[in-house]
């Protein structure tokens, strides 16, 4: 019963509330928080991330969210203090 509807339903966005909707993830990393970006990349979701780590492999990443999120801003600077958090937060904001 359940293989059945969710092939029915294949086309259909799981959470159609999110399309357009701002998201901000942190610390994003081809190891950590992968399957949530895409989660919300998927839905269409304008999103704000922050990566430590600039590498090919995040760039690859990236390049795959970018593929299917309305918006996507990534930044690098790192956040290493509450004022820096602050600074990220506002401008992730505007």
């Amino acid at each position: 019963m359940s293989t059945s509807v969710i092939e029915t339903q294949s086309g259909v966005a799981a959470y159609p509330e999110l399309k357009g909707a701002r998201v901000l993830i942190t610390g994003l990393e081809p190891g950590h928080g992968v399957d949530i970006a895409r989660a919300f990349a998927d839905a269409g979701a304008r999103m704000v991330l922050q990566t430590p780590i600039a590498d090919t492999a995040t760039e690859v990443l990236i390049e795959i969210l970018a593929q299917s999120a309305e918006e996507l801003v990534v930044s690098s600077e790192p956040i290493a203090d509450e004022a820096a958090a602050l600074r990220f937060a506002q401008a992730a904001v505007r």
